[in-house]
């Protein structure tokens, strides 16, 4: 199996705090801007009742463009991200957002740019690890994906998603038996996840664990007893164990919850011909 994970035996690597030349040295403002933040900055770092104010402030708007990230608004959202840290240069979840909204828009280029600058002052930020394995899971570089999440793990071995991802890229690779111990990992730090309970059941479902896999699907249709995939799929283990009783019964709670997927139509069909 492939869960041995390094151990870390070092204190954490030694962090610097993010800064608005940071921003300009990767090009996310041009040179008059920078001088306009840092003078204002200054101005207002000068006055001590506005010192804490200025994270808030900071986190304020970080909400406001999650809001415009929602709505696929991603210029808008990053021109927010960048107002937050112009107020608290060191708001590292702003930075992982403009990193993550640059990734969304395919300016993968610009994304490791900023992930990259983030690492560099803070070594030990597990969860920027993570998003960069997510970039190179998704352009199928599974041998970096996996490296960058097993170190992302072995800072914060508390990441319910990393974990999953990590099992996403064996379970991708075709390497099923690793694959279900790692969502089993995840599924001990987020028992309540459905999609991790039915990423467990579609790899024992390609592992051909029929019996396996239905009893995790009917415990993904527990905890979301009105999600049409997770019935089909359950339909489809209790016909490759020959329960056809329950397999129909499953692929009409598929249909009622999911009436236009072809798939569970053609599975009705088969299904009733096994009947007749």
């Amino acid at each position: 199996m492939y869960l041995c994970l390094s151990i870390r035996v070092n204190t954490l690597a030694q962090t610097t705090p993010l800064t608005l030349d940071d921003l300009y040295k990767i090009g996310l403002i041009d040179r008059k801007t920078l001088k306009s933040w840092n003078y204002d900055l200054e101005q207002k770092q000068a006055k001590t009742e506005l010192l804490e104010s200025l994270e808030e402030e900071s986190n304020s708007l970080i909400e406001k463009g999650l809001g415009l990230l929602g709505n696929s608004a991603f210029e808008e959202a990053i021109q927010v991200f960048l107002q937050a840290i112009s107020l608290y240069p060191d708001n590292i979840h702003a930075w992982q957002l403009i990193g993550d909204t640059l990734d969304y828009s395919n300016n993968s280029k610009k994304a490791f740019e900023v992930y990259n600058k983030i690492l560099e002052k803070k070594p030990d930020y597990a969860r920027i690890l993570s998003s960069m394995g997510v970039m190179y899971f998704k352009r199928k570089k599974y041998k970096q994906a996996i490296r960058l999440f097993n170190q992302s793990i072995s800072i914060d071995p508390n990441q319910f998603l990393t974990w999953e991802n990590l099992g996403t890229v064996f379970a991708e690779q075709g390497k099923y038996k690793d694959a279900v111990d790692i969502f089993r990992k995840a599924l001990e730090l987020a028992p309540a996840s459905v999609p991790t309970w039915f990423n467990l059941g579609l790899t024992k479902l390609k592992n051909k664990d029929y019996a396996d896999a239905a009893e995790i699907f009917e415990q993904c249709i527990k905890l979301e007893p009105r999600n049409g995939e997770v019935w089909k799929n359950l339909a489809v283990c209790y016909l490759k164990i020959n329960n056809i009783v329950n397999a129909r019964s499953a692929v009409e709670y598929a249909i009622q919850f999911s009436p236009q997927d072809n798939e569970i139509l053609s599975l009705q069909k088969i299904i009733t011909k096994k009947i007749q």
